[in-house]
Parts: structure tokens; C-alpha cells; sequence
């Protein structure tokens, strides 16, 4: 579900209650310009001709003012200032802040993000900043942020889809499909149907990992974790306690020999089995733990399942 914050601030930065300018707007009444008026303005070329010179005039004004009549020199950053407080008094300050799109991301965090300290105006406001630095966040994909003259921003976010919980050591986060690191998480409360992973390299690895067992549904079906060993192979735990070790190389092809065998399905619905398909064109099975009598630290290879041709 998708949620819209919105921010109101008066020129002083502070919160106010409901949007107070588009109140008084509606008590104005309804302006139009006429249209004999506006053919007087004759060609578009003579309309922009005008703009133009009613901006100049308005931009010597503003030097003659702020420079004394010309007389003193100002920094630009000083200019800059006044510039913005005049933007602010004349009705383009940056009064409301309109997000959506987001779900996981704050609102809190995406209005620090903006910088909206360092912008008074919606002149001296920075887009392209302002968006790098939203984008900047770890959920965000992507981020639009458009002017609405006159004191408006709009921000639309995208937000990273959550693809696997990943346990590092007593801590979980959650990643994207491609490992990005998105938050820390808690598995009670975290997403469902995200893929569990664990182990270093996990993350990066997670998609190509799903990829593969798109073709073992019976597999993908009964898997509760996949764990990364030594960064280079999978081991899948399975429900019911059995175990899959894949080799680091040719996991496709170990996986096609699994499928093959008949007698996979009724040793998945009896659990507690490791399965090592490490070999190629060989697939061994043992038991998870050792049976009642059996010496410590050893296991008792049950049946050899195939052997290459």
C-alpha cells in the first residue's frame, strides 16, 4: 500500500496545521483574463517580447535595490539570500511537500534528504540534488521531484521490491534481487514470502539462486534456507531436516540428476537425509544425524543412488 506524506511549513520553517494558501485561494474569485485583451497582445513573438522586457525591468530593480543604486558590491551568496526571503515574501517559498509512492522509506527521511533547510524557495531549490540524495536512500529506485508553482514540491518515489531475508551470524536484513542491502529486519515481522538466506555472498548470489530452482518445483517447495558455504556452493535445508549439498560448479547438472531419480520424492517425504550431489554423475545419501548406538562425529552412508553411466 502506498502512502502520501505532506509537509506544511510558513516562511519561517515551522509545521502548520492544514494548507492555509490553498484556503485563502479558494476565497478568490475566479479570474479571467479577456479575450479582446488578449488579442491586443498581438503575435506570440511580440507576447514573449513583452515578457521579456517586463523581466528586465524587474531585474534592474532588483539590482538597483540591492546594490545601492549600484554603488556597493555584493557577494553572490549574500544576493542569493535576499533573493530567496523576496521569493518568500512575494508567495514562492517552499510551503508544501507533497511524497508518494512510498512505503517502507520515512517521511522524516526523505524531507532531510530534500535539504529543505537550505531551500527557502522553490528557486533556490536543487532538484537535481534533492533527487540524488532521495535516490540515495536505501529503498529508493528511483525518485521525481517536480516544481508547482507557486510553492509547491512534489515528490514521487519507487521503492526496491524486498526479494530474501538474509541471516549474517544473529542478524537479519533484508536485500533486493540484486544484494542490495535495504534494511535490518526482524524475522517475526518481516515480509512473507521472502526467499531465507544465509552466509557470506548470499545476497548477490539469492537471484541466480531462485533462477535455478525455477525447474524444481518439488525442491523449491520444501526449502526453509538456503546457506552459502565458503562463498562458493549452496546447501539448502529442507523441511523435515534434509539437506542438499550442491557442488560449486555444475549445480544445473546435479540438480538434472536429482530430478531424474524416482526414489527423490519418497526420501524428501521422509526427512532427516543429506543429499550430496558434490560428484558428478553421482548422488550419495546419509543420514542427518547419527542413528542410536552409532560413535559420535560419524555417519552411516545408506544408499549409494546413482552413479554415472
Amino acid at each position: 500500500m502506498q502512502q502520501v506524506g505532506t509537509l506544511f511549513r510558513t516562511g519561517k520553517g515551522a509545521p502548520i496545521p492544514r494548507p492555509l494558501v490553498s484556503e485563502v485561494a479558494d476565497l478568490l474569485p475566479e479570474y479571467s483574463w479577456p479575450t479582446r485583451r488578449r488579442r491586443r497582445l498581438g503575435t506570440p513573438v511580440v507576447q514573449r517580447l513583452i515578457i521579456i522586457s517586463v523581466a528586465a525591468l524587474i531585474g534592474s530593480g532588483l539590482f538597483w535595490s540591492l546594490t545601492e543604486g549600484g554603488s556597493q558590491a555584493r557577494t553572490p551568496e549574500s544576493i542569493g539570500v535576499e533573493l530567496d526571503q523576496l521569493a518568500t515574501w512575494t508567495g514562492f517559498g517552499i510551503d508544501q511537500v507533497t511524497l508518494k509512492g512510498h512505503r517502507f522509506t520515512s517521511d522524516s527521511d526523505v524531507f532531510e534528504a530534500l535539504g529543505l533547510d537550505q531551500a527557502r524557495s522553490v528557486f533556490s531549490f536543487d532538484i537535481i540534488a534533492a533527487r540524488q540524495a532521495v535516490e540515495d536512500l536505501p529503498w529508493v529506485e528511483h525518485a521525481a521531484i517536480t516544481r508547482v508553482y507557486p510553492d509547491q514540491l512534489l515528490v514521487e518515489i519507487s521503492e526496491r521490491t524486498p526479494y530474501a531475508l538474509w541471516q549474517r551470524g544473529d542478524h537479519y536484513v533484508i536485500v533486493d534481487n540484486e544484494g542490495r542491502v535495504l534494511s535490518a529486519a526482524d524475522p517475526s515481522t518481516a515480509p512473507e514470502g521472502l526467499l531465507q538466506i544465509a552466509g557470506e555472498g548470499a545476497a548477490t548470489e539469492a537471484a541466480a539462486l531462485s533462477a535455478l530452482l525455477s525447474g524444481h518445483p518439488d525442491i523449491a517447495g520444501l526449502m526453509r534456507l538456503a546457506e552459502r558455504v565458503g562463498g562458493r556452493r549452496w546447501r539448502l535445508h529442507l523441511d523435515g531436516g534434509s539437506l542438499i549439498e550442491l557442488p560449486a560448479t555444475g549445480a544445473a547438472a546435479a540438480l538434472a540428476d536429482l530430478k531424474a531419480w524416482k526414489g527423490l520424492t519418497k526420501l524428501l517425504a521422509a526427512g532427516d537425509a543429506v543429499i550430496d550431489a558434490r560428484s558428478s554423475g553421482r548422488i550419495a545419501v546419509r543420514n542427518a544425524a547419527p542413528s542410536p548406538g552409532e560413535a559420535a562425529g560419524t555417519r552411516n552412508i545408506r544408499e549409494l543412488i546413482m552413479r554415472a553411466g
